[in-house]
């Protein structure tokens, strides 16, 4: 026993001293996990600060609202944009913050993201506080707990004011470069058309012809005059100085014109072939724009065969697809892989330096995707490249009818405003060879003084779009049928774009007359404007 008893002892001061070490291991444990707990929330501290100020000085909009739309994060962007402090914006509703309009739209737009579940992104023009319009490219996007349960609506918005601007830039600036390759052609074709004109007025005025001789020079003068005309038509079209309201297209007319504008850009070892498929629908679109894209893509295929070949421009439609197919296909060099991964980029090109900017396929894929269509890019070196326009077939908008025949419309009495004096004089006599009386005006204000002056009133009114004064076409139409519902009218330009755009479109049952105008198309606007589309109108109505 007394043998045992110190063995006892030993091994109890063992185990306490096994029982300490453990002790003493599971404090240091416990002070290394406070630690590490410790300098994990200082990180998370940390990283929600640099969060913080990530987003507080970030250059775009960020906002989170919750399922009530009061909003719990709005950074300084998004702040000076509202002309708030965060004080009063955290934690107040948007029914507090905006219109009734605009709290209805941003409370339907969040139901709609929480009831999908999914981000919506979209680009829109939104007016601030701060008195600036901005287009904002935005996203906004169901906000999720740790449960997963979607808890509000996160938006981050980018300003693309300036992007958008520089864009307009760019396409001025391509559609500028195409233009300088146009203008020696069309002065050089407007010369020889002078030359007939001139010509053949100076044979007339002596007197040197004899009566069949002075028929075919009168013709030959209208022919180069009309041929003038056309001219003229196609080369504001193209520079986008002229619109012609929207309107369905057919894509025929826009080749026409384009097979017109290339034949004196294109060089002579270039050989133009153009396929258009007859079953193809009209189309609205910006015509002009279009027309711009396709002169590009054809400068762009001369310069790929600089030795000569051949350009195909081909049109049809793809029913399966519902999509109208334009392609441009030239026999040139052709493009590697690596190139075509960068065509589209801005300023991108493989000219020379000063043999261009770059900014052909960047703009016409930014214009063919505005109007729901996609482009296509097929090449390989030595080949040629073919480019594809697929653009989507929509329903048309109404179409301004050709004016062609002559009037059978009765004697009328007809308020004339035109301000070119020569152009007032010739249009007085045309009316007056068919049987019209014509009072006429140099201005708007003179218009309005003869129409409350004169008698009997005017059975139709023939307008120019632009005039002096302030007073246009589209305001004395508008004035004068507050005094007269009824009253037909014409309107007449050779240059609409700036009022049009200002003062948009003219009422569907004006009649437009493009300058110049022979007698018959003269004629036929008046039988229009005063038949109408449908019955004759009555004198007395």
């Amino acid at each position: 026993m007394y043998v045992i008893l110190p063995i006892v002892v030993v091994l109890f001061a063992a185990v306490a001293a096994v029982l300490a070490v453990a002790a003493r291991r599971r404090r240091r444990d416990a002070e290394i996990k406070q630690e590490q707990l410790a300098a994990a929330r200082a990180a998370l501290a940390e990283t929600r600060s640099h969060l913080d100020q990530i987003v507080a000085n970030a250059p775009i909009s960020v906002s989170l609202r919750d399922r009530e739309g009061r909003y719990r994060i709005a950074n300084d962007l998004l702040l000076t944009w509202m002309q708030r402090s965060s004080d009063e914006v955290i934690g107040k509703s948007i029914d507090e913050l905006y219109s009734v309009e605009l709290a209805t739209e941003i409370r339907t737009n969040d139901r709609m993201i929480i009831e999908a579940a999914r981000p919506v992104s979209e680009e829109r023009k939104m007016s601030h506080p701060d008195g600036k319009t901005r287009h904002i490219m935005g996203t906004s996007f169901p906000a999720v707990d740790a449960a997963g349960r979607v808890v509000g609506v996160g938006t981050i918005g980018l300003d693309v004011t300036e992007w958008k601007a520089a864009e307009r830039r760019l396409e001025e600036a391509q559609r500028m470069e195409a233009l300088g390759q146009l203008t020696g052609g069309i002065a050089h074709d407007f010369n020889n058309l002078l030359t007939v004109v001139r010509g053949s007025l100076e044979l007339l005025a002596e007197g040197r012809c004899d009566a069949d001789t002075a028929q075919r020079r009168i013709a030959m003068a209208m022919k180069a005059a009309d041929r003038g005309a056309e001219l003229t038509q196609n080369l504001l079209s193209f520079a986008k100085r002229q619109r012609l309201l929207p309107e369905a297209v057919p894509v025929a007319e826009i080749v026409v014109h384009l097979r017109d504008l290339l034949d004196r850009t294109l060089r002579e070892d270039i050989a133009l072939e153009i396929d258009v498929a007859a079953d193809i629908p009209e189309i609205t679109i910006d015509s002009a724009r279009l027309e711009t894209a396709l002169v590009n893509l054809s400068i762009n295929a001369q310069e790929a065969m600089p030795s000569g070949g051949t350009l195909t421009i081909r049109s049809w439609l793809d029913a399966k697809r519902s999509d109208i197919c334009i392609s441009l296909g030239d026999t040139g060099v052709g493009m590697r892989r690596e190139m075509l991964d960068h065509v589209y980029e801005p300023f991108f090109t493989t000219k020379g330096e000063g043999q261009g900017k770059g900014l052909g396929l960047s703009m016409v894929r930014g214009f063919v995707e505005q109007s729901g269509g996609v482009v296509e890019i097929d090449s390989e070196p030595g080949r040629g490249t073919t480019v594809l326009l697929r653009l989507p077939v929509k329903i048309p908008a109404l179409r301004t009818a050709q004016i062609v025949g002559d009037s059978n419309a009765p004697p009328l009495n007809i308020l004339l405003v035109e301000d070119e004096e020569g152009v007032r004089d010739l249009t007085v006599e045309l009316l007056n060879s068919m049987g019209h009386t014509v009072v006429a005006a140099a201005s708007g204000t003179e218009a309005m003084e003869t129409y409350e002056s004169h008698r009997p009133r005017p059975d139709l009114l023939i307008s120019d779009l632009v005039l002096p004064g302030g007073i246009s076409g589209r305001k004395i139409v508008q004035s004068l049928r507050a005094a007269d519902p009824r009253l037909p009218a014409v309107v007449m330009s050779g240059y609409a774009d700036t009022v049009i755009r200002q003062e948009g479109a003219l009422p569907r049952d004006v009649v437009f007359l493009r300058k110049p105008f022979s007698r018959a198309q003269l004629a036929a606007a008046v039988n229009r404007a005063y038949f109408g589309e449908e019955q004759p109108r009555s004198l007395t109505a």
